[in-house]
């Protein structure tokens, strides 16, 4: 994707390691409207898109794992809670 290939190249520009990479093109991303957004998605290739779609899905399955994870915790440790008040009200 020549986006990425000219965001790359203006990343390392500025800075040696990777460690601001990801607020760097999140900013720039952020700062594109919709119809640039939506020029950049024409100009990919049908491969470019499936990667950025598997991408996105991805990151969206493991979120919503996460949550999952969370709720059961948090259901794990109010069971746990309400176990004990039960048992020292007997």
């Amino acid at each position: 994707m020549k986006f990425a290939d000219n965001l790359f190249e203006l990343y390392y520009k500025h800075f040696d390691t990777n460690d601001h990479l990801h607020l760097f093109t999140q900013s720039i991303i952020e700062q594109l409207d919709y119809e640039d957004l939506c020029k950049l998605i024409q100009e990919c290739t049908k491969e470019e898109l499936e990667q950025m779609m598997t991408t996105y899905v991805l990151h969206q399955l493991k979120q919503k794992e996460k949550k999952i994870v969370s709720l059961t915790h948090l259901n794990k440790q109010n069971d746990s809670h309400l176990l004990i008040y039960t048992s020292q009200g007997n």
